[in-house]
This record gives C-alpha cells, structure tokens and sequence, in this order.
C-alpha cells in the first residue's frame, strides 16, 4: 500500500458514504458490504488496512461520479484557467528562486564551505485552502474534503529539485492538451502545466474530482523550499 494510500487510514464517517451511495445504483448494499469488511478485522492493523480501502472506493467513486457530471461550462473553464495561470507564476518563481539560490550555495562552496558540498535544493507546490479566501469551498463535506487532503501527494503533482553541480529548470513545466481540453482555446494554445494535469488526471497523487479543481481558490497554493546538505 503506498503512502497516500495509507494516510487515509481514519475512522469511516458511515453516514456520509450511506448519503453517497444512496444516490447510487446498488450503493446501500455495497455500503452494508463495506461495514461487514471493517467489523470483520481481526486486528487494530487489519482495521485500519480496512478502513483504508473503504475510505479509497468512496473517493474514487465520488471521482468518477462527479466527472461524469462535471460541466465544462464557460464558468468552471474559466476557473481553471485561473488555476493553470498561477500555478505558471509559482514554477516561474521556483525558477527564478533556484537561480538565486544556486548562486549563493556555489559561492559557499568555492570560499571553502565544505558543509554546503553536495547540497540538494527541493522545492514543492503545497494545496492549503486555510491560505485562501474564506467562503471559498469544493463540493462535499469537511470528512470528505480532509481525506482528499490526507490523498494528495504533492511531490508526484510535480516536485522540482537540483543538487550541486546541476543546472536547475527554468520556465514552465507544460504539457500538451488531449481530450475534450483541446476544445479550450487557452490550452490548445498554451498547454496545461504539468501539477494541473495530474491534479485532474493522476489517480496515484490526486482522487479531486473536475469540479473539486475547478472549486480550488488559486490563493491556496503556495511554494515550500528545503535545502538539504
């Protein structure tokens, strides 16, 4: 089980998956087939292992749900675009940060700071909605927005670093778009960054459903920095 997997390792809110899964074609026996799996362990490990895989089928089938009614309205386009453009201006400052950085450690390194040798520099895009305006909420309920948190790994959205001796990127890490995103003229003509992409599209780092993105005030996002020597 990977990392991100196991973070969701919590008590299942039963409630909120019955609520779900009400709406769903044959939910309230799968709902009445997952109490049965948690109340089966016989362990504390095995419970949790359990409460685990529950609490992943609810996100993915929230997921796949929510997908498939998402709307590419002019709005919830739009809004994305907001989210591509400053998550742009967060890689440019990464960039431009390294670059600085760079220069500062090789000039410890070439006045004998033998401690800086061998440096690693890492940076990371981190989600943190407390950053944001208030009122500005994803669909769902708290349980459920605090295990898509608990999901998201933000070194495989995208994760820059460069070490001693190394050229750090510059610019914008961009992928082409596919699918029903090259029917938007923003992307079709500029791409989409890669952390947007495998916001939307990458199981194994990300179980945010369109309109969960769509929903992400573009404040939240931030940069963390470690220098590791």
């Amino acid at each position: 089980m990977n990392r991100n997997t196991w973070m969701l390792a919590v008590p299942v809110r039963w409630k909120v998956l019955e609520e779900f899964y009400a709406g769903v074609e044959g939910g309230p026996e799968k709902v009445e087939k997952m109490k049965r799996l948690c109340a089966d362990a016989d362990s504390l490990e095995g419970e949790r292992l359990r409460q685990s895989e529950v609490n992943l089928e609810y996100l993915g089938d929230r997921r796949r749900k929510l997908n498939a009614e998402f709307e590419r309205t002019g709005e919830n386009i739009w809004k994305l675009i907001q989210l591509d453009k400053r998550l742009r201006e967060l890689e440019r400052e990464i960039g431009e940060n390294f670059a600085r950085i760079k220069r500062d450690l090789d000039d410890l390194v070439a006045q004998g700071g033998k401690i800086y040798r061998g440096y690693q520099v890492e940076a990371q895009i981190d989600y943190d909605p407390e950053d944001g305006d208030d009122g500005k909420e994803m669909p769902g309920d708290d349980w459920t927005r605090s295990l898509l948190r608990r999901y998201l790994d933000g070194q495989s959205l995208n994760w820059f670093t460069f070490g001693e001796g190394q050229e750090p990127d510059e610019g914008e890490s961009v992928f082409e778009p596919w699918d029903e995103w090259t029917k938007t003229v923003y992307f079709s003509g500029n791409g989409m960054t890669q952390y947007l992409c495998n916001l939307l599209e990458l199981q194994s780092a990300s179980l945010y459903s369109f309109a969960d993105v769509a929903a992400m005030d573009p404040k939240s996002f931030r940069v963390s920095y470690n220098i590791l020597l």
